[in-house]
């Protein structure tokens, strides 16, 4: 486990980013391996929990009966 401050995994971060994004071979093993210790120190976003689902209940039989002629 690395000791780093906030500012030292932020740097890193950049560096990393410019890394990455500036290499013409995008799926290649060395950025492959860069993007899994990018994401490792990135912290992952806070995120609310799902609402809960709406539940389906059938349609009333009288209101969509057929209408008689």
């Amino acid at each position: 486990m690395l000791d780093l401050s906030d500012e030292e995994i932020a740097a890193l971060l950049v560096g990393l980013d410019r890394i990455i994004d500036g290499d013409r071979f995008a799926l290649s093993p060395r950025i492959r391996i860069l993007t899994g210790i990018r994401d490792k120190l990135q912290t992952p976003p806070v995120r609310e929990p799902l609402s809960e689902p709406k539940r389906y209940e059938p349609p009333a039989k009288r209101r969509y009966r057929r209408h008689e002629r």
